[in-house]
């Protein structure tokens, strides 16, 4: 299940690359969210699991779609028109590590330690070598450090998501993920409305559909069930593994499928970024958001 996981959050890198030539990064979005939604709401119907009642349920569902969904989602999208997907994948390896200085601030009990910040510095200066330190003076004027620091953000969203995971007031998972996906589902049909994006402004071709398709059904819907299945059964330590897996799935998969070939710094970036994830690794906290 494990592996399971790990494939479906590490294959989204790529599947988005083969969307973005018939989609927007706005339309991607949409259709991955919309078709998990639906896909987890007609499991929980199956299953009888009924709807969350309480207001306050459902604001709290739409800053975990927000924050968990919308956000990062369109950040990565977005940034993935100018960075591999390899390099996406490295960077997402942040997340634990913005949870860590997330959770010092906002949860009790949290506190930074000597280790997990020298962890946090290790993990940011892989994000700084795999930007080009000569190149962090410009960062304005160019489209592709802009692209790495978009996906940085959506680290920060994901981290944010984790830590506001920890307060939920409805603890049923399946009620929990079916509204954080229609609330998203909403936000980004409002969205795209506004944008005027309901049409796509080229035919896309079969693999630009199947993409979107393949982003909701796996590393959404199936991503999601079989997190939580784990959470459940393994506990978060085991789970805590994934944090490792996915940046090398992301880039295997990118290089076999995408043609692919990351620069040194990239590499280094990679090593920099799991040692800083090794020291600051905690188990501590149950994230429902991924890739």
């Amino acid at each position: 299940m494990l592996c399971l996981l790990v494939l479906c959050w590490g294959s989204a890198f790529l599947m988005v690359v083969i969307a973005l030539p018939g989609f927007t990064p706005m339309q991607i979005v949409t259709g991955r969210i919309v078709t998990a939604a639906l896909v987890l709401a007609l499991i929980s119907l199956w299953l009888a699991r009924g709807v969350a009642r309480d207001p306050r349920h459902w604001l709290y569902f739409l800053a975990m779609g927000l924050l968990g969904n919308c956000m990062p989602f369109l950040l990565i999208a977005w940034g993935q028109q100018h960075v591999p997907s390899g390099e996406a994948g490295i960077v997402m390896a942040m997340v634990p590590l913005m949870v860590l200085i997330l959770g010092h601030f906002l949860l009790p009990g949290e506190r930074l330690h000597p280790r997990r910040v020298i962890g946090f510095v290790l993990g940011f200066a892989g994000v700084v070598v795999l930007m080009g330190p000569q190149h962090l003076a410009t960062l304005v004027r160019s489209e592709d450090q802009l692209a790495r620091l978009a996906l940085v953000a959506a680290t920060a969203c994901y981290g944010t998501a984790t830590v506001i995971a920890q307060l939920q007031p409805n603890r049923d998972l399946y009620q929990t993920s079916v509204g954080t996906l229609l609330m998203g589902s909403v936000v980004m049909l409002v969205f795209l409305g506004l944008a005027g994006e309901f049409a796509p402004v080229r035919a896309p071709q079969g693999a630009a559909i199947a993409a979107v398709l393949g982003l909701g059904l796996l590393s959404t819907a199936v991503a999601t069930l079989s997190y939580f299945w784990l959470a459940a059964r393994a506990g978060a330590g085991f789970l805590s593994l994934s944090n490792y897996l996915v940046p090398l799935v992301a880039v295997a998969l990118g290089a076999l499928f995408a043609g692919e070939r990351l620069p040194a710094n990239a590499w280094m970036a990679l090593v920099l970024v799991m040692a800083g994830l090794a020291l600051g690794q905690r188990t501590g906290f149950r994230s429902q958001v991924g890739p």
